[in-house]
């Protein structure tokens, strides 16, 4: 019983021992098949990798975008990150598996074989080979070529920041192969859409909206275009910059309603306009710097600040007007303007109620004196200057919330006036 166990184990140990060697690769088969296919069969990487010379080699694209690194609206391009995956068969780099202890793939530098000059055709870097010595290229036994370079590419772009900060923009990153024509290399696209989204980062100021490919048949050469629409995320600049100078605008109103006779009321006025002036600067680095169209926006500031400064010179005009001499009378077209003023105040004329007047035995009370001693009271200057600053607050209450309403308005829903 023993005899046989022994036995037994033998014939197991045999059995695997010669299965692992008929699957084993060793380092020699791979040495064996690298020099076999770069220097027995003379591999040239200079030489389009197809036996037909005149036939189109075909290399399936498709672009791996990992990242929106940063967006410039002054020098008006778009850096961005991302993997180019290029497929096509090399007819000189092929070998039978079996000879070469079942090796169905090897990886070789990018240096080692034919490359197509595939470059961004509207990039603003220097023209040259995607990748670097580092990178790998797959090759497997039917000559199946795969090569992925990583690459940031900074792309010319057409910028419109109209309507910052709620804008949104359509980039293309034009691939092209530079030194054959469309008769000898052409370029399909992987998998129908040829943009894969597997990768992608989310940038914290821009969002992507969607991507699209397009072909350009108008040259000889095989070019493919990858579009990418992408808007602004403005949730920083409505808190940080739209949103105070909103509440400062309304602010300024407010110096209307310091008393006429308060010192504080131009200091008031005075220190708002300082204020936005002050901001305006601090926020000025924040603001899109492209010169081909005016950003709705720095419109909008410019009104502002234009309402800012009407506040300031009404105010020191009412005040002014409520400190003169009290010798010159009030005209009556001011009479009556004050007159009309306190009476959607619901309060008499003058800030005061009339003394109490009797009259065939009844009391009369305000609104019924201007029957009885009208012709002899009058209304001084520091009464016409609150009706004036009555008027103002409303007026400038009701405009200026107009205006910041309605570019709101304009900004979010994009709507061009102009």
């Amino acid at each position: 019983m023993e005899i046989y166990h022994k036995i037994l184990f033998s014939l197991c140990a045999c059995a695997l021992t010669t299965g692992i060697n008929v699957n084993t690769q060793t380092q020699n088969d791979l040495k064996l098949l690298k020099k076999y296919l770069f220097t027995t069969n003379s591999y040239n990487k200079f030489i389009r990798p197809v036996v037909d010379q005149s036939s189109i080699l075909l290399i399936s694209l498709s672009f791996k975008l990992v990242g929106i690194e940063s967006f410039n609206d002054f020098g008006q391009n778009l850096t961005t990150s991302g993997y180019l995956t290029l497929k096509w068969t090399d007819e000189h780099l092929t070998w039978t598996s079996a000879t070469y202890g079942q090796i169905l793939s090897i990886l070789v530098p990018q240096d080692s074989v034919w490359l197509p000059d595939i470059a961004a055709e509207n990039g603003l870097q220097s023209l040259r080979i995607l990748g670097d010595s580092s990178t790998q290229v797959a090759i497997s036994n039917s000559g199946a070529v795969t090569w992925e370079p990583y690459s940031v590419f900074t792309t010319k772009c057409t910028v419109d920041v109209t309507f910052w900060p709620f804008d949104s923009h359509t980039c293309n990153i034009k691939f092209v192969v530079w030194t054959y024509d469309e008769n000898e290399v052409n370029l399909t696209l992987t998998g129908g859409s040829g943009f894969q989204q597997s990768n992608f980062q989310e940038n914290g100021e821009w969002r992507v909206d969607s991507m699209s490919y397009s072909s350009d048949y108008s040259t000889d050469k095989a070019s493919i275009a990858f579009t990418i629409k992408f808007s602004r995320r403005p949730y920083f600049y409505v808190t940080n910059i739209i949103v105070p100078t909103v509440l400062i605008s309304l602010t300024c109103i407010f110096a209307f309603l310091v008393p006429i006779s308060s010192r504080e009321k131009t200091k008031y006025a005075i220190t708002v306009f300082l204020t936005y002036i002050i901001f305006i600067t601090i926020i000025g680095k924040s603001l899109p710097e492209n010169g081909d169209k005016a950003c709705f926006f720095m419109g909008f500031l410019l009104v502002t600040l234009l309402m800012t400064a009407l506040v300031l010179i009404v105010t020191l005009g009412t005040q002014r007007i409520g400190f003169r001499n009290p010798v010159r009378k009030v005209p009556k077209w001011g009479y009556r303007f004050v007159k009309f003023i306190l009476r959607q105040r619901c309060v008499c004329i003058c800030c005061r109620k009339v003394d109490r007047v009797t009259n065939d035995g009844q009391d009369v009370y305000e609104g019924e004196w201007t029957q009885i001693i009208g012709p002899w009271l009058d209304c001084d200057w520091k009464e016409f200057a609150d009706a004036l600053d009555f008027v103002g607050f409303f007026f400038f209450l009701i405009l200026i919330l107009g205006i910041d309403i309605g570019a709101l308005y304009l900004g979010v829903n994009k709507v061009a006036i102009y």
